[in-house]
């Protein structure tokens, strides 16, 4: 499957379905079903159409996506919602690895490209850790607490620390309460520190090489 995208309209692309996203969490209180079970689905399906290399990847991605659609709309319980986030996690991850790819693996991207798809890949990490966080509360309702209102965090909290975690900011509003969220939080931390390390890496080597050329 030959792509017909440069890298850096793929990376363009998925960064306004992920800004999208994430700028929408303002409505979630009202209109998070709306969002998160329709519109953004088929974004980041075509998201993937977009990224996508070969064939094998790009039905791999479609057939993680397609099953977690169904299992939001099949009905509710722990176990379907769990089989819904595995499915998302595994999307996610593909998606990833494509940008990580286009990031860092070929030497011959042009410098806008990769820093580009270096922003994307840090926004699909922080979005990945999301789904986690969502895990945990599902695993304990108590897993994570907002001390600011006393209250277990909304769905656009749990976004905001997701990302607050991944930068290692740590303002110290919201924090993890169980074992299993304190293991989620200490490898968000850790893939946000790791991920800088490498791709700001990556870019300093590209950049080396470029001028001993």
């Amino acid at each position: 499957m030959m792509s017909l995208f440069s890298a850096e309209i793929k990376a363009r692309f998925l960064l306004l379905v992920q800004l999208a996203l994430i700028l929408s969490s303002v409505t979630w209180a009202t209109m998070a079903s709306f969002w998160l079970s329709f519109v953004f689905p088929i974004a980041f399906a075509l998201s993937g159409a977009v990224m996508a290399s070969s064939r094998k990847w790009f039905y791999s991605y479609l057939f993680f996506s397609g099953l977690a659609f169904l299992f939001g709309h099949v009905g509710k319980g722990s176990g379907v919602g769990f089989l819904q986030l595995a499915c998302l996690s595994v999307s996610f991850y593909l998606l990833f690895r494509e940008i990580v790819r286009h990031s860092f693996l070929k030497p011959d991207t042009p410098r806008a490209d990769r820093i580009l798809a270096g922003v994307t890949g840090y926004l699909a990490l922080g979005l990945f850790w999301f789904l986690w966080v969502v895990v945990a509360l599902r695993i304990d309702g108590t897993a994570f607490m907002n001390q600011a209102t006393s209250s277990i965090p909304t769905l656009s909290d749990q976004l905001y620390f997701s990302f607050v975690t991944l930068t290692t900011l740590g303002y110290g509003d919201i924090v993890p309460v169980s074992p299993f969220a304190k293991v989620v939080v200490i490898f968000t931390a850790l893939s946000g520190v790791l991920y800088l390390a490498v791709f700001i890496s990556a870019l300093i080597g590209a950049a080396s090489s470029s001028g001993r050329e």
